[in-house]
């Protein structure tokens, strides 16, 4: 299971991610990895073999057997006051994420339920003290709409191993396109799957790494602890917020979370009128379907400004290892099915790209002010090398996103460079000239002081000192503020 858990998600087994298997709302999305299964029946199926193969064996008195009870009690209770140790904490915690052994992160992670914020040592001096230095120009707040687009599994064909075989760029990444006010390389905490994390982390500008065995369960398990997040700015600068999801609304505790997170309405396309089930996840229903969804909303609620963040499907995994090579890049893979496998994800892409420019089009061109940010949530998961290595640091942990809007205001010096998702709400309220919580305004702040970066900052001291000031200060994810 451990090995299934790295193989699909890139991340090792811990007791929380039991909590989000057996959540009968994430059903649905764990069927499209079929071949789980496969693993726990077969393991199913030799361990009871086993079982039936030794049954008639030499058997054990009785005497050893009691016996044989009472050490395997003895030795259970003291492996769970090992785990309430603190040394012995802090020793497994410093090898995080990946941990230590499958039993020992199982056990460690027992008390996933009890939650703790992360706690980092120093002081938030150096960031206080460089943060002093970053003045913000205090503007008239401008109140657009928001359109935020998660792409799913979306990025630059650039990334990938085309160097021969050179395909047109995908309009909605052309930096010099009408109305595109920042953009570039985006970092983020997950390859090939585990939307929620992207979702988590521009929702609250956190990182999930700072979780350590709660990263996969941060839905669960953080979000009612959050104190600050993006939502919750907006509604503070007078904003009704809205999601739409293709999911179901308790597919990965998403309800329960942005609750939390502070959103006001959370909505599915059926809501809208799309003819399906409520209960149905829609893996398949189209980007264009979800944007023109997104402007039947812009259209309703016009009393006050409207924010909207909506995910996209169609463009999800698995990918079809069985389609033809219209676009000719066998030839540039020694795997023919991965080469098959990017044509049809390349293809899902120019549909997604006809969507996202004629939304972009249709909405900045109206008299509201309006802001359009999308960006991708993770690399797909192609089973197999397509990135380019010569890039960035970790390339399969790097999207991109677009901002685009059509209101005068001070430019975000943000065109080209590498941006870490959490900092992506932040350019949100930055552009528009929020009035920010002083947790924003850190955000805001050690953008400038790391240009951009965050787990890449090659001044982590800083990083550590700001993270200080976030969770021990600010209690941004605190336990005792809930």
């Amino acid at each position: 299971m451990n090995t299934a858990k790295i193989y699909y998600f890139k991340s090792r087994l811990f007791f929380s991610d039991f909590l989000v298997a057996l959540d009968d709302n994430n059903f649905d999305t764990l069927n499209q990895y079929w071949e789980m299964y496969v693993v726990i029946v077969v393991l199913s199926i030799i361990i009871i073999a086993t079982f039936y193969i030794y049954r008639k064996d030499w058997k054990t008195s009785g005497r050893v057997r009691c016996c044989s009870i009472l050490i395997s009690l003895f030795i259970g209770f003291s492996t769970y006051q090992i785990t309430l140790a603190q040394d012995s904490i802090r020793e497994w915690q410093l090898q995080l994420p990946s941990g230590k052994g499958v039993l020992v992160n199982i056990w460690m992670s027992l008390g996933g339920a009890q939650y703790e914020s992360p706690v980092f040592s120093g002081s938030d001096e150096l960031f206080l003290q460089e943060a002093s230095k970053i003045q913000l120009e205090p503007m008239e707040t401008i109140k657009p709409d928001i359109v935020v687009f998660l792409q799913e599994s979306t990025s630059d064909r650039d990334y990938f191993l085309l160097d021969e075989k050179k395909l047109p760029k995908l309009s909605m990444f052309n930096p010099e396109a009408e109305f595109v006010s920042a953009y570039g390389p985006l970092r983020l905490q997950t390859s090939g799957g585990g939307t929620w994390l992207s979702e988590f982390s521009f929702a609250t500008g956190l990182s999930t790494n700072d979780f350590s065995h709660r990263k996969y369960s941060v839905f669960y398990t953080v979000a009612p602890h959050i104190n600050y997040s993006f939502y919750k700015e907006l509604k503070n600068n007078g904003y009704y917020t809205v999601l739409l999801t293709p999911m179901t609304k308790n597919n990965y505790n998403t309800s329960n979370a942005y609750t939390h997170f502070g959103i006001d309405l959370i909505l599915q396309p059926q809501d809208l009128g799309y003819d399906a089930p409520i209960n149905e996840n829609l893996w398949k229903i189209s980007s264009h379907e979800m944007l023109e969804y997104v402007s039947q909303i812009l259209e309703k609620y016009t009393d006050k400004p409207v924010a909207v963040f909506v995910l996209s499907m169609n463009e999800h995994g698995p990918y079809d290892d069985t389609v033809e090579d219209a676009m000719n890049l066998a030839p540039y893979f020694e795997n023919e099915k991965l080469a098959r496998r990017l044509n049809d994800y390349l293809s899902r892409q120019e549909l997604l790209n006809d969507a996202t420019d004629h939304f972009a089009y249709k909405v900045l061109n109206r008299q509201e002010p309006t802001l359009f940010l999308y960006f991708g949530d993770h690399q797909p998961s192609l089973f197999g090398k397509v990135l380019k290595d010569n890039l960035f640091i970790n390339p399969w942990t790097v999207t991109q996103f677009f901002m685009k809007d059509n209101f005068e205001g001070k430019e975000i010096p943000i065109r080209g460079s590498l941006t870490d998702i959490n900092f992506l709400s932040g350019i949100i309220l930055e552009r528009i000239h929020a009035n920010v919580s002083p947790y924003y305004d850190a955000n805001i702040k050690m953008r400038y002081l790391c240009e951009g970066k965050l787990e890449d900052c090659e001044n982590q001291e800083l990083v550590n000192s700001y993270k200080y000031y976030i969770y021990n200060t600010l209690k941004a994810a605190d336990a005792s503020m809930k």
